[in-house]
């Protein structure tokens, strides 16, 4: 179909216009099916209790076993950038996957036995065997650590280690290849976007670390205070890269070993190269077909495994209730500190930190909460904070703080005995998201900014 030869397309004219029956024709051509199953199967044994006393109290055990039947059904058709329509190869696997567990929980020092600086003591001590049909065995450790000096300062701290196996999906998903058109400062460049799966995924690791302390004053009854510190190091994490910072991926700078420039009008090989993809019949509708001269760039979008990511935090909560006669009365603040998203895509490329940019968690988020009960009526207040970042371009987005609002009612005696009404109001002064000049043109960021404003919900709850 040539335009010049075959017609333009008028969308003024109406059903009954002189569009070319061509042109017509062109534009209702062109399709692309694909169906997929995912299948789990799944049991599980465990057996778990005490196995004697000991002098902080019972050693506790548990064991168990699981085993996991998983399939995966693909089929596809394709209808854009060929004659006639074109059958993609299908996905028919399955795996299975067996598991082992055993935790024993060692309690040294408890009530019986405690001491000045020891009121409690407790160790825990895990391991998990998993074996995955056609990857490999694995075995995971866990260990704890519990200990109280007082009887209201709880100290805890944890190491494990983690497996994860590709899932059926991140391997066997069948290709997609779809031409787009990418921003590049003012211009927008066509590409290719790859997707799909990728057989040669290796398994992804982890290390995790935890320390914290939990604080109830026994002068201040009511008051619970919670810190927990966190470090996990991945390797070999699986990852779509590209797919976290999709629309900049043509100027992100950590992104540049999944953008592939050609120029297939001067180069016979990049030619060779995207030829190849728009012949294979996993194209796409995204812009429309193009010729392989049109496109500059390869984006790879693929499953694939990142060299290494960093992440440390510190959360708190706290929570203060008390009461006043008849009315009870309650403080609380949760809050969540990311210190470091340190995100290496490849053994040659440089550490980047990705903590409060853009499709990256924000380094600062929290909740506060106030709430009054008197009998069966209750009202509670929550303020919700979600700390300022940057875009890929170094652009400041502001932070935002929102107000959710709860009423409450029940009647426990009488002839609406077991009914409850409860009336939400989230986003209370109907505060919009802050600006992002946002290359998709909807002006906020679409993952954490919430366009809908105030919502209003109404439950009610009968019980009998």
């Amino acid at each position: 179909y040539v335009a010049r030869r075959d017609g333009y397309f008028n969308p003024y004219v109406g059903t009954g216009g002189l569009n070319s029956p061509l042109a017509l024709a062109n534009l209702s051509s062109g399709f692309a099916t694909s169906r997929t199953r995912n299948r789990v199967a799944t049991a599980s044994l465990q057996a778990d209790g005490p196995l004697w006393p000991l002098p902080g109290g019972d050693l506790q055990l548990a064991v168990g076993a699981q085993a996991r039947r998983e399939g995966l059904v693909q089929d596809a058709a394709n209808f854009f950038a060929s004659a006639t329509p074109v059958a993609g190869t299908p996905a028919d696997v399955t795996r299975t996957v067996a598991a082992g567990y055993a935790e024993l929980r060692v309690p040294l020092v408890g009530a019986a036995n405690a001491r000045p600086g020891v009121d409690r003591l407790e160790v825990s001590l895990a391991g998990r065997v998993e074996h995955y049909e056609g990857t490999g065995t694995s075995f995971n450790p866990k260990a704890g650590l519990v200990w109280a000096p007082a009887a209201d300062l709880r100290l805890r701290g944890t190491y494990g280690r983690s497996f994860r196996a590709p899932a059926l999906r991140e391997t066997n998903d069948l290709p997609r290849y779809t031409p787009t058109n990418f921003p590049e400062g003012a211009a927008r460049v066509q590409a290719l976007l790859l997707a799909g799966g990728n057989a040669d995924l290796d398994p992804e690791r982890a290390e995790t670390f935890t320390v914290g302390a939990d604080w109830t004053p026994q002068p201040l009854p009511g008051l619970s205070i919670n810190v927990s510190a966190y470090a996990i190091r991945f390797k070999d994490r699986i990852d779509r890269p590209v797919q976290a910072n999709l629309v900049n991926a043509l100027v992100d700078p950590a992104l540049a070993a999944f953008v592939t420039r050609i120029s297939p009008a001067t180069n016979p090989a990049d030619r060779a190269l995207i030829q190849a993809f728009l012949d294979s019949g996993f194209v796409s509708g995204g812009t429309g077909p193009a010729p392989a001269e049109a496109f500059a760039v390869i984006v790879d979008n693929r499953y694939v495994n990142t060299s290494s990511l960093r992440l440390r935090g510190l959360d708190l909560a706290g929570r203060y209730q008390w009461d006043v006669g008849a009315d009870q009365f309650g403080l609380g603040l949760q809050g969540a500190y990311v210190l470091d998203f340190e995100q290496k895509l490849t053994p040659t490329s440089a550490a980047v930190e990705r903590a409060g940019t853009m499709n990256f968690p924000v380094r600062v988020r929290g909740r506060a909460t106030a709430d009054w009960s008197r009998g069966a009526v209750g009202l509670g207040l929550a303020a919700n904070y979600t700390g300022r970042y940057r875009d890929v371009a170094g652009t400041r987005i502001d932070d935002l703080l929102t107000l959710d609002l709860q009423a409450r009612w029940r009647a426990d005696l009488g002839p609406f005995a077991g009914t409850a009404v409860l009336l939400n109001v989230r986003n209370l002064f109907d505060k919009g998201p802050p600006f992002y000049d946002n290359p998709l043109g909807i002006a906020y960021d679409g993952a954490l900014g919430d366009p809908i404003g105030r919502y209003v919900s109404l439950q009610l709850t009968k019980t009998w």
